[in-house]
């Protein structure tokens, strides 16, 4: 093998997002890229929150007064989940995992690889918008494998890694003029707001 060399494996077997989130392998391969010692690449996929990016959002989406205040508040919360020197996939959802026939399980698709807070991997392993005891299950499964992790304020950072990627699925939907756009957005319209209460005291 050399560093020209190139592999392409096939990974025959899917994995739910049920199976995913209660899977020790999955915490601790995400933990490994986590905690890979590694010297800064700045050509690695940049991952961000901005204001023009929830503006993009909420002229989108129609949400209430209070809603749309809650989610600008969460931006300005959550800046720190970027400026970590933390390795993290960027794009852990359960469909860039698989398993070999032998039961490995394999997390593919680097394309967002880059720099972030674990929290970024953590939160699409919590289905839709999640619970407060789904992201307690998610943030102890983590902390089992990394200790030295404070729980509380993993749970928090979910919550922020949470909302950021429904402002980039939003956009994204738009940029790329998806099809399934309107029904994802009818779906944020009508859950978001609850969830904003809902998570509240974390804010």
């Amino acid at each position: 093998m050399t560093e020209q060399s190139l592999f392409i494996e096939y990974i025959p077997n899917k994995v739910s997002l049920a199976e995913l989130s209660s899977s020790r392998d999955a915490f601790a391969a995400l933990s490994v890229i986590h905690r890979f010692p590694h010297k800064r690449i700045e050509s690695l996929k940049p991952h961000n929150w901005t204001d023009r990016d929830t503006n993009r959002a909420l002229s989108r989406l129609s949400l209430p007064e209070m809603s749309r205040a809650t989610l600008c508040d969460m931006q300005k919360q959550a800046q720190h989940l970027f400026t970590a020197d933390t390795l993290i996939s960027g794009d852990s959802n359960n469909g860039n995992w698989g398993r070999r026939d032998n039961g490995e399980l394999v997390l593919f698709d680097w394309e967002r690889f880059g720099y972030g807070h674990p929290a970024i991997d953590l939160a699409p392993l919590v289905k839709g918008m999640g619970t407060d005891s789904e992201y307690l299950a998610i943030a102890e499964r983590y902390v089992q494998i990394n200790p030295q992790t404070d729980l509380q304020n993993l749970i928090r950072s979910l919550v922020l890694a949470k909302a950021w990627i429904a402002v980039e699925v939003v956009n994204i939907l738009f940029e790329r003029q998806n099809s399934m756009r309107n029904k994802y957005l009818d779906w944020y319209n009508s859950t978001l707001p609850a969830w904003f209460k809902q998570i509240e005291r974390y804010l």
